[in-house]
Formats: structure tokens, C-alpha cells, sequence
């Protein structure tokens, strides 16, 4: 089983393909892309899932500026991951999504430093000089795997 997992951003989105077929998941490649070369990534990968990162939630606007800026960078991500989403179901490829805090609960990390350790340690081939966006794109792809199978395990 092939996923790729999708760390949307406000501009640029950090992707992972791993194959999640043995007992460790395998890195394939990764890199970073724009909403348009997601258009791309995803038919060139061909993966048998996708699973894209969504906001859980979006500040509301009567805050504080810094609050408001933070508000509208979780709108944009959100917007990123709606159109990725659209993108998925346009080229046929089935898609999941999960938020931060469901796929670092399943990791068992929280902050970048322990998702890079928890990542090195659960993913075979995890390259040393991965970016943090790279990281979380494969932790997306680890959460939703995992969650998507006990889903079908349930209903299955």
C-alpha cells in the first residue's frame, strides 16, 4: 500500500510517498510543491491512498492582530487542503483526511523535535536532511494509514 501524505500550507504543501506494505513503513521520496504541482505529485506517485493534513481549527477574526494573522493563515491552509481534497476526487485517487493533533497522538510526538525522532525511528529509509515539512507529511501519511485501516477493520 503506497500513501502519500500531504502537509498543506497558506503557498507551498510538504509531501511524503511511503510504501506501508511491510512491518516499517518505507520512504519513497518527498519533497515540497504548490497547489498546482500537487496536480502533478499526485498522478506521478500513483499512490493507492492519499492522506492530506486539515486544520482542526480556524481562529475567528475578532481577535487580537496576531491571533487574526494566525486565523487567516489556518483559512488559507484550510482552503489548500480543500482544493488538494478536490484535486484527489477529480483524478480518482481516494483521499482521507486528519488533523495535527490525530496524527502527533498517533505518533506519540508533539513538537518538531520529537516528530523528526519519531519519524527516524518508525520510517526505514527516512533520509537525514528531510525538512520539517517533509516530517509531517509522513507523519499524516503514518496517522491516516492507521486510522483508515482500524476504519475498515470496523467496517470491514
Amino acid at each position: 500500500m503506497i500513501v502519500l501524505g500531504i502537509d498543506p500550507g497558506p503557498e507551498t504543501h510538504g509531501w511524503a510517498l511511503l510504501d506501508m506494505s511491510g512491518p516499517r513503513p518505507k520512504w519513497i521520496d518527498a519533497s515540497k510543491s504548490t497547489s498546482d504541482g500537487m496536480r502533478i505529485v499526485i498522478p506521478q506517485t500513483a499512490p493507492d491512498l492519499v492522506a492530506v493534513e486539515v486544520p482542526s481549527r480556524v481562529l475567528p477574526f475578532g481577535k487580537p492582530v496576531a491571533q487574526r494573522a494566525r486565523g487567516a493563515q489556518l483559512a488559507a491552509t484550510s482552503l489548500q487542503a480543500g482544493r488538494i481534497l478536490g484535486a484527489c476526487d477529480g483524478l480518482g485517487y481516494e483521499a482521507v483526511q486528519i488533523d495535527a493533533a490525530t496524527w502527533r497522538k498517533v505518533l506519540g510526538a508533539r513538537t518538531d523535535a520529537t516528530i523528526k525522532t519519531a519519524i527516524a525511528r518508525l520510517v526505514e529509509g527516512c533520509p537525514k536532511r528531510s525538512n520539517v515539512h517533509e516530517r509531517d507529511a509522513a507523519g499524516v501519511a503514518i496517522g491516516a494509514y492507521r486510522r483508515w485501516m482500524l476504519e475498515r477493520r470496523k467496517t470491514g
